[in-house]
């Protein structure tokens, strides 16, 4: 597994935290997306593999959009440490995504390709996902 990690932070390591409450399903620069509906942590792996499927079954036309930069560090003790050693090494960073959060968008791609390829994308997440389409009738 590739360690992507951000270029800087402020402390080396973080506490593990509950979620906080739902978020809105906004639409920034897409037309098409698809949006989580549970709480759960989206790590640079499983980003990537969502990215080559949306690539794949797009034939790399148009454009993908995503929000989402892992940059929670996770640590893990090593295997065989015993009890108060402190706390272990970061092992990989996630991004924390919230139920309602639009995980991809997608824009110049044909509607049946692009439903096609995003639900694709949500057998890969450990999450049920929903497609999400903006709506036109609020847009002038």
């Amino acid at each position: 597994m590739i360690l992507q990690k951000p270029r800087k932070t402020k402390f080396k390591k973080q506490q593990r935290r509950s979620f906080r409450t739902a978020q809105k399903s906004n639409f920034h620069k897409g037309f098409i997306g698809v949006v989580a509906l549970d709480n759960f942590w989206f790590s640079y792996s499983q980003m990537e593999a969502c990215r080559k499927t949306i690539l794949r079954y797009s034939k790399r036309t148009g454009k993908i959009y995503s929000n989402i930069l892992p940059d929670k560090p996770i640590s893990k003790k090593t295997e065989g440490a015993r009890m108060g050693t402190g706390k272990g090494s970061v092992a990989y960073w996630v991004m924390p995504i919230r139920k309602g959060r639009v995980l991809f968008e997608l824009k110049n791609i044909p509607d049946e390709i692009a439903k096609k390829a995003l639900t694709q994308v949500g057998f890969k997440l450990p999450v049920k996902t929903i497609l999400y389409e903006k709506n036109w009738s609020n847009f002038k």
